[in-house]
């Protein structure tokens, strides 16, 4: 019984992971960005815990950075074809975009959590908030 119990517990936590990465495809896509805080959500609901809840914010963080990889390639092309972007207007982000995740890959492993997670929430709010402006 207690078997029965964490195999379907455990295919509901895939099953929301999976509705997690096709609303963070569908809001990446569509908006350009958005996909990685559907991602989080799902993960930040049904991550396995961890001995120490530090980790699993951490573990939560990367693998949603590493989940907007598909979800960009994915729309990359579209947006290409369509001719909605310019190589021009994105080469010059692409080093400084690459450097920037490595400086923030290294943070992650030496930043407070509960710093982290209050820095992510108001980023979210302030990019709310300019978008509505």
């Amino acid at each position: 019984m207690k078997k029965e119990k964490q195999e379907v517990k455990g295919k509901k936590r895939t099953g929301i992971r999976v509705l997690g990465g096709l609303c963070g495809g569908v809001l990446n896509g569509l908006f350009g960005c958005g996909g990685g805080i559907a991602a989080m959500l799902a993960l930040s609901k049904y991550m396995p815990e961890e001995r120490d809840e530090g980790e699993r914010v951490r573990r939560i963080f990367a693998t949603t950075v590493l989940s907007v990889i598909p979800m960009s390639l994915g729309s990359a092309p579209v947006y290409g074809t369509l001719g909605a972007v310019s190589m021009r207007d994105v080469l010059p982000l692409l080093l400084p975009a690459a450097l920037g995740g490595i400086a923030g890959g290294l943070l992650l492993s030496r930043i407070n959590t509960k710093l982290l997670k209050k820095l992510f929430a108001a980023l979210v709010v302030w990019s709310g908030l300019r978008l509505m402006m």
